[in-house]
């Protein structure tokens, strides 16, 4: 009886596993790659955001201490400059006096890692 399979060669494939390995190396380098830019992204990001948390915390601190000093005069200065300072930083308000009971602020805020921020506003206290 003859057999009907026949032994064949298998085809020479010399050279097709280097490009194969080099390709996954390639993407597997690729993605770490990108995913430690993208974790510094967010590194810097949370930075800022802490950061900007604290000066609103300053600021929102200091109008609090500022109104509780106004309100505590009979009669109010017309204008002046007050110092706060606070475990995040220290708050500079220079006041001068719009109308009665309302101020014009400028507020100057320093934390305690060195970052400056000046805003103006105004400002209206409680009787």
């Amino acid at each position: 009886m003859k057999s009907s399979c026949r032994l064949t060669r298998p085809p020479i494939l010399n050279g097709f596993i280097y490009p194969f390995v080099f390709l996954v190396a390639f993407m597997f380098l690729t993605v770490t790659s990108a995913s430690i830019h993208l974790y510094q992204n967010h590194q810097y990001n949370t930075d800022l955001h802490v950061k900007k948390i604290v000066i609103d915390t300053l600021i929102q601190s200091g109008l609090a201490k500022f109104g509780n000093d106004m309100n505590q005069y009979q009669e109010p200065p017309e204008s002046g400059e007050t110092r706060y300072f606070f475990p995040d930083g220290e708050v500079i308000i220079t006041y001068g006096r719009i109308a009665e009971r309302t101020y014009f602020l400028q507020l100057s805020i320093v934390t305690k890692d060195g970052t400056r921020k000046k805003l103006n506003r105004r400002y209206k206290t409680d009787l």
